[in-house]
């Protein structure tokens, strides 16, 4: 039995390419500075949202502790300015929240493509 990649994945729709690219984009040109770059790019690291897991409990502490770091570092940059701080932080959670929207996008699109290649070839 061979079974043709495309038969289990399609390709993504314009729409999830163009919210895909959008969201690097997004993500990107969030950070404004090497801290906030490597941060960030943590976070979106230790997210257990996005991956099947057998210590799920774990990626999430270590997620926690990375995004609070974050926002220790976005007080004491913003200091002078305690609402920019927490706008920022909120950015960088609307920027998990995107990557995890596109992931469901992705995810689910291969789902649906997964079951129909499996009732095509169960029903051969």
């Amino acid at each position: 039995l061979q079974v043709p990649y495309s038969h289990m994945f399609s390709q993504p729709t314009k729409q999830n390419t163009r919210q895909l690219q959008e969201t690097v984009k997004d993500i990107g040109s969030w950070a404004q500075d090497a801290c906030e770059n490597v941060l960030i790019s943590l976070v979106l690291l230790f997210c257990p949202d996005m991956l099947s897991l057998m210590e799920r409990r774990r990626v999430e502490e270590i997620q926690t502790k990375f995004v609070i770091l974050l926002q220790k570092y976005l007080n004491k940059k913003h200091h002078s300015c305690p609402a920019l701080s927490v706008s920022r932080f909120a950015g960088s959670i609307s920027c998990v929240a995107r990557c995890r929207s596109c992931m469901q996008s992705l995810y689910s699109q291969r789902g649906e493509r997964w079951a129909e290649t499996m009732t095509q070839y169960t029903n051969v």
